[in-house]
Parts: structure tokens; C-alpha cells; sequence
């Protein structure tokens, strides 16, 4: 098939922004890249529900301590520590609900997208959308060690610094600058976190949440991925 749409003069070789720009939805065309994967698909992997709630606890008890009454006896660090205990409690229950929330609209149990990271300067992204019954092998993330050549199909025009979350059912609705400035709370929750040794965990985890795709991004269905 390939010779075929090569001989035809149908298969275009996209190795920049401007080859990207010259196709349209519909055409076939072909590009060799190195993955990455979508981060946000991993992220409820490691930010769970329970940490996500854990350390809202953490954060709540820590300001309630900070604040701890140092008159009134004994019936008021009772009354400030139940208070403590009810603040906890519903905002580590909220938070678990949103993290729940958010995992699962973003669960990927029969489709999964790759980025292609194919120039940097201009920046070019084909996001790569692959059916995970068509992997020969059963681990789909062999993708992402590697180079590979892609042969596809345009689905989608050129968009430039594409939201992230816009195929998300829940963040889809929320604009990239919202999201940017959630991640950055949840960067502030995790440097409030206890400390692993003497450093914070942020220092150990690195969270590279995007709410866009850098420059111009393409949309592709793969026909076929080989080394």
C-alpha cells in the first residue's frame, strides 16, 4: 500500500511545520519520530486520589497547628482540634472526589495518544492516536523507546499551542490558564508536603503538566508503525 500512494504521488513526507501546513484531513503521509507520552495520561498513576487526599490533610492540619490556641485550657485546643479534624476531613474528601473525577476522564482503556515530537525549531507536534488492539505486542509503551517511522492518515488541520485537555470530557472545559493555575496549587501542596529526607517532594517529582501543546500540532490515525 505503501508503494502504491508513493508511486501515486499521494504520500507526503512531513518533516516540518510547513510540509504539515500543505496537507489537509485526508491525506496520507509519513514521518519518522521519537514518542513521548501524553502526560496527563500518567499523572493519576502517580498523583493518586489517596495522595491527592493525603496531602490535602496534611496541608489543613499544618495551617490548623500554625494557628493553635495558646489561651482558653483545654476546652479550647478541643474545640480548635475538632475543628481541625471537620476541615480535614471534608476538603480531603473533596479533593479525593475531584482527583477521582479527573482520572476518570482521563483513562485511555482502548485508545492511547503518543506525541511525535518531529522539529523543535519551529515546534511541531503529530499526535499520534493508536487503538491498543492493533499493538502486536501486548505493552503499548515500547513505543516511547525508540525511534519509529509512521505511515497515516491526517485526521485533523494544523493547530497552533493546541489545548492539551481539549479531547477531555471535564477539562476540555476549562481554559488552558485555569489548568496552569491548578497545577501550580498542586505544586504548592506538594512543597508543603512532608519532607523526604531534607528535601520537599517537588524536589523529587517533577510535574510537567502542559495545558498546550507547544507550536503546531497535527492530528494522525496510523496505518502502520514500524522501526
Amino acid at each position: 500500500m505503501r508503494q502504491f500512494l508513493d508511486q501515486e504521488n499521494l504520500l507526503t513526507r512531513v518533516a516540518s511545520v510547513k510540509h504539515a501546513e500543505a496537507v489537509r484531513p485526508g491525506a496520507f503521509v509519513e514521518y519518522t519520530t521519537a514518542f513521548d507520552p501524553v502526560e496527563l495520561t500518567l499523572a493519576p498513576d502517580v498523583i493518586s486520589p489517596e495522595l491527592v487526599e493525603a496531602v490535602t490533610r496534611f496541608t489543613v492540619k499544618q495551617d490548623y497547628l500554625e494557628r493553635f490556641p495558646a489561651e482558653g485550657g483545654h476546652e479550647a485546643r478541643e474545640e480548635h482540634a475538632q475543628r481541625m479534624g471537620i476541615a480535614a476531613d471534608m476538603k480531603g474528601e473533596l479533593a479525593r472526589a475531584i482527583a477521582n473525577a479527573v482520572k476518570a476522564d482521563t483513562r485511555q482503556e482502548t485508545t492511547r495518544e503518543y506525541y511525535g515530537r518531529v522539529t523543535a525549531t519551529p515546534a511541531l507536534t503529530l499526535i499520534t492516536i493508536c487503538d491498543l488492539a492493533h499493538f502486536i505486542v501486548d505493552d503499548p509503551d515500547r513505543l516511547l523507546d525508540g525511534t519509529f517511522t509512521v505511515l497515516g492518515k491526517v485526521i485533523a488541520p494544523v493547530e497552533k499551542d493546541a489545548p492539551t485537555f481539549s479531547r477531555n470530557k471535564l477539562l476540555r472545559n476549562l481554559a488552558p490558564a485555569a489548568l496552569d493555575s491548578g497545577i501550580e496549587e498542586v505544586r504548592k501542596l506538594m512543597s508543603n508536603a512532608p519532607k523526604v529526607g531534607e528535601k520537599p517532594p517537588s524536589e523529587y517529582i517533577d510535574l510537567k503538566l502542559a495545558s498546550r501543546v507547544n507550536g503546531a500540532s497535527m492530528r494522525i490515525m496510523p496505518l502502520a508503525i514500524y522501526s
